[in-house]
This record gives structure tokens, sequence and C-alpha cells, in this order.
């Protein structure tokens, strides 16, 4: 499986919206920006499973700029990994 992340300067580490919606099943279409991976999170039969780190962090994604490239809406790493 494959997710697109990236370290930003400050040393965080983000996975990208579109990358963990692509990576279960749902395609990474650019119009979508990731919305596909929230609403599957937001369903009745998953939200059980979704801890509150990661709740807070879909509610204030990390923005950035990839190279060449427009803003690009990210998770923190650590959200998306039960500890």
């Amino acid at each position: 499986m494959f997710v697109e992340c990236y370290v930003l300067e400050d040393g965080a580490r983000v996975l990208s919206g579109r990358g963990m919606q692509t990576a279960i099943g749902f395609g990474g279409q650019a119009s979508t920006h990731g919305l596909n991976f929230r609403v599957f999170l937001e369903l009745d039969a998953i939200k059980p499973f979704v801890n509150n780190e990661l709740t807070m962090a879909l509610d204030s994604p990390v923005c950035f700029v990839r190279p060449g490239r427009f803003q690009t809406e990210t998770l923190p790493a650590f959200s998306t990994v039960e500890k």
C-alpha cells in the first residue's frame, strides 16, 4: 500500500487526504481533495473506530504548498496510527 506523505520544514510528518482516500480504495481524484476519506470516516458504522485525535485533525488539516503545486491539505501522520 502506498500513501502520499511529506515531511515539512518544521519536521512534521503529514499524510495527504487524497493519498489516504486512495489507500482505502476510493480513488485519488484531484477534484475530491480527500473528501471521500472524510465522508467514509463519518459513516455510523466506522465512527466508533475513529479516535478523537484523528477527528480533531480532520477538522484542522495541516495546509502547505507542494513544490510547483497548489495548496495541499494533509493530516498529521501520528493521528492515523492507533497507539
